[in-house]
């Protein structure tokens, strides 16, 4: 997960939940009558930073009336929805990433629903809308049409064969391979607006296309009594190809089929692979 990707909602039933999106972190204060969006001249006394602005000056929302609270990298004046700060009361240099098909798709999501379980959380980062799709795609069809037919010899090509995740060794770039075995992914990248984003392309003049950037991990956390999660990781947990554990996670990536994470002793019962104690040999 990136940066300032999350989701965070708040729930209706038991105790009070105070949620809050925080953008402040580091924002200099500069002179708005720059575009700081270009260079400036930085000879000029009047491109010089005043100060930098507190947490009260920046476009933070403190459980907004919506119930629930977004990020995708985009810009914090959809955070919240129609609770969310305004643009016109900040400086324009405030936010330098604008809004994203992500953060279209995400406030669609949130606004139709207002009690939100973890799992309906999941579920709805796995909605399978594609909001950028929907403005591009005659062009899109026009042009994906011509390769498919040189690639796959017809264009009816289910989107499963073609989109795939691949893990064959421990190395950071893959050696991807339209002969080796690989995943089916529905999802794609975010840049349509998929909110499972998986980035994919072809490498080295493979015609199916293969994830190497997006979510590689996963988390959904509910805090109360106990903590009980669940998460799931690109592949798996080991990098050693020869572990069990190399890849077996690959397939519930896939279907957005989050494992349960284990807090407490009772719940590594049956679990455990081996343990270990400083100074004794695992077993």
């Amino acid at each position: 997960m990136a940066q300032r990707e999350f989701v965070v909602y708040r729930s209706h039933h038991g105790p009070i939940v105070r949620i809050a999106y925080f953008h402040a972190n580091f924002v200099p204060g500069r002179d708005p009558g720059f575009d700081w969006t270009k260079p400036v001249d930085g000879s000029d006394p009047a491109t010089q930073w005043q100060g930098v602005h507190s947490v009260n000056e920046s476009p933070n929302v403190f459980n907004p009336k919506s119930g629930w609270l977004y990020n995708t990298n985009n810009a914090p004046w959809s955070a919240a929805g129609p609770d969310s700060p305004k643009q016109r009361d900040y400086p324009s240099y405030v936010d330098g990433a604008g809004e994203n098909p992500r953060g279209v798709h995400a406030v669609r999501v949130l606004s139709q629903k207002k009690d939100f379980t973890p799992d309906s959380v999941v579920a709805a980062a796995f909605d399978t809308q594609m909001p950028e799709l929907e403005i591009i795609v005659p062009s899109l069809v026009a042009a994906v049409t011509d390769k498919l037919v040189a690639d796959f010899g017809k264009w009816q090509v289910p989107w499963s064969d073609i989109n795939r995740f691949q893990r064959r060794t421990g190395d950071i770039e893959q050696p991807f391979s339209d002969s080796a075995p690989s995943i089916a992914v529905p999802f794609t990248t975010g840049r349509w607006g998929s909110l499972a984003s998986f980035g994919a392309s072809s490498y080295q003049g493979s015609k199916k296309i293969y994830g190497a950037s997006g979510n590689s991990f996963l988390a959904i956390v509910e805090f109360g009594d106990k903590v009980k999660a669940k998460a799931i990781t690109a592949g798996g947990q080991s990098g050693n190809p020869e572990s069990p554990h190399f890849s077996d996670q690959a397939a519930r990536y896939a279907k957005g089929d989050l494992r349960e994470v284990y807090f407490y002793p009772e719940q590594l019962q049956g679990h455990t692979e081996r343990t270990y104690h400083p100074g004794e040999p695992s077993r």
